[in-house]
């Protein structure tokens, strides 16, 4: 979920540096944000589960201007949230 509780959509994930991943998701359209803001993600049934629970704040990486995806850049990791979403 992000924002205000939309759902969103993990549609693409790509490798963009060693140890490093884009993830974009697409929003309902209505989605806005300023540069510099950020978004808590909860995983819908995630894969793995730790103490840290399933939301994450992370930093949103793209421009502003698109309406209908996002996109954060997270260095992969070992905690589940991370290898749920790498999966």
């Amino acid at each position: 979920m992000a924002d205000d509780g939309q759902k969103i959509i993990l549609h693409e994930k790509m490798e963009v540096a060693d140890g490093t991943t884009a993830f974009w998701f697409e929003t309902s359209g209505n989605f806005s944000f300023r540069a510099g803001q950020w978004v808590d993600i909860t995983l819908q049934n995630s894969k793995y589960h730790d103490d840290g629970g399933a939301t994450r704040t992370l930093s949103i990486a793209s421009s502003p201007h698109l309406k209908d995806e996002f996109m954060i850049v997270m260095r992969n990791g070992k905690s589940a949230f991370k290898r749920s979403l790498c999966e």
